[in-house]
């Protein structure tokens, strides 16, 4: 996988095989840019920085991985502040159970606060993040129409993303169960769909791993 690769590149790398540890390493940054794996692009391109800008001769390439590892270590900033605030607030909202404005109104803040970096950032994780946040609200003030409505809007555009992990969509499908269940539907073939979905989901592989 793309984080053993990563591991072994970096064993190489403090064994002094350079080459063939930055040939893996830009293997792994092209793999963990294509899939939004953060974290990884962030730490791959921040040692291919430093091993260009040892040699002067390769100044534009010291240049480009600058550049891409200032990019990634920003997105890396917003989206372990996004999980934070999400991770936080489900726990305060399992907590608590029933509807509590409290709770609501911190999460509508946050969403405010969070919302307008969603395309600059621009991760399938931040997005999640951000717009459970948005849910963790409707659903403290019983707004399960609401709720129901937002689920679907998220499913549409990280199901698009096939860089999205499946167990971001598994959390969703089980939220719009909930939904789907709190509201009383008893519309088979939603409710049919909605199971296709999660078994297609719950017996694939890891999306890019």
């Amino acid at each position: 996988t793309i984080r053993k690769d990563y591991t072994a590149a970096t064993i190489l790398y403090t064994r002094s095989c350079q080459k063939l540890a930055l040939q893996m390493l830009e293997s792994v940054l092209e793999r963990a840019v294509k899939y939004d794996f953060v974290d990884l692009a962030a730490d791959a391109s921040k040692l291919l920085r430093m091993q260009f800008k040892r040699e002067s001769a390769n100044i534009e390439k010291c240049q480009i991985y600058t550049e891409i590892h200032r990019k990634y270590e920003e997105k890396k900033y917003y989206e372990s502040m996004a999980a934070e605030y999400y991770e936080t607030f489900i726990e305060d909202f399992l907590v608590k159970r029933s509807p509590n404005n409290e709770t609501s109104q911190k999460a509508i803040n946050l969403f405010n606060k969070l919302h307008p970096f969603v395309n600059m950032v621009n991760t399938s994780a931040f997005y999640f993040y951000t717009y459970g946040i948005l849910l963790i609200h409707l659903f403290s003030v019983n707004k399960i129409y609401e709720a129901l409505y937002q689920c679907n809007i998220m499913l549409e555009f990280l199901e698009a993303n096939r860089n999205t992990n499946r167990s971001v969509i598994l959390n969703l499908i089980t939220q719009k169960m909930a939904c789907l269940t709190h509201l009383r539907v008893n519309d088979t073939v939603e409710i049919n769909k909605i199971l296709v979905l999660f078994y297609k989901y719950r017996n694939a592989n890891d999306f890019a791993m």
